[in-house]
């Protein structure tokens, strides 16, 4: 992640915004960053310009801005009785949110958002998924089930292929562990045509450390290891659907880290099958990143391996 900038946290109010605001306040205390809580006005769906033009009555769901105030200024208060050494501020957002949200995240380290559908329906809404893939800072996306209760033992798991994007989000992953204190996990399924479909819950199948389709996750592994050579760095290689093989790992770990290649249109602009189908089912905290977020890329140090 970015050396510099605050974490900032996006609430809506809701019950939710309790997983979301752990999560960020116990990122910000890892990295000695400063702490951004921010609400708008209004529903976070409704910033969502369609939602005025398809939905009858959609101001239906208008928070006084007064309360907005007064709801961030009271945890902002909470946050700071409990955390004296944790600098936090709050800002109200004003225009449409997700804008508003874009803008913030070009100095941020972090941007965490809830996963919250749309009216309180569980998976991604249109801001957490919108966010994931537009920002311009690695966005953590909390589920409702909350933060996980992590021990020494509990890895970050990372999806990795050996592309830039999954360098990325290795090195993003090594960071997180080693302030963790926590093992790193990096894993690469490869999808197999004539395996049968798995049941829900079951085990990722174990792939063949010999098959040269894990090479390349083999690659990143050496290099985050050759990064990190104080850092408990593990490798499962797995032939099953990528998204399922994450998810899964992701019912053990603190956190899991997906680096967003979409290969639509817009290169860059879309986000890729695998992070969608993860921060949508992840029963744990995902962080989202895209190549250009590579923590080392500016520094000379971001060559792909071969």
């Amino acid at each position: 992640m970015f050396s510099e900038g605050p974490v900032v946290v996006a609430l809506d109010g809701t019950p939710h915004s309790a997983s979301t605001l752990q999560f960020g306040v116990e990122e910000a205390l890892r990295a000695s960053a400063p702490l951004v809580l921010v609400r708008a006005p209004h529903e976070p769906h409704r910033s969502i310009a369609w939602a005025y033009a398809c939905a009858p009555g959609a101001m239906g769901g208008y928070v006084p801005e007064d309360d907005t105030t007064a709801f961030l200024e009271r945890t902002r208060a909470e946050v700071s009785l409990l955390h004296p050494g944790l600098r936090v501020s709050a800002r109200v957002l004003r225009g449409p949110l997700l804008a508003s949200l874009c803008v913030l995240s070009h100095d941020a380290r972090m941007l965490v958002v809830g996963a919250r559908g749309v009216l309180g329906r569980p998976g991604p809404g249109a801001t957490s998924a919108y966010l994931a893939r537009s920002a311009h800072c690695p966005v953590a996306v909390v589920p409702a089930t909350g933060v996980t209760a992590t021990s020494a033992w509990t890895p970050v798991v990372v999806g990795v292929d050996g592309s830039p994007a999954s360098v990325a989000a290795a090195r993003a992953a090594a960071a997180s562990a080693l302030r963790r204190g926590v093992p790193l996990l990096l894993a690469h399924a490869r999808a197999s045509a004539l395996a049968p479909r798995p049941r829900r819950g079951s085990a990722p199948r174990l792939g063949d450390p010999a098959d040269p389709c894990h090479d390349g996750a083999r690659s990143v592994a050496a290099l985050i290891g050759s990064e990190h050579p104080a850092l408990e760095v593990r490798l499962t290689l797995m032939d099953d659907d990528p998204a399922r093989s994450l998810v899964e790992l992701g019912r053990d770990a603190a956190l899991v880290v997906v680096g967003s290649r979409g290969l639509g249109p817009v290169r860059g602009q879309m986000m890729g099958a695998v992070s969608r189908a993860v921060i949508r089912s992840a029963p744990c905290p995902v962080l989202v990143l895209r190549e250009s977020m590579d923590p080392l890329r500016h520094v000379g140090t971001a060559d792909t391996p071969t």
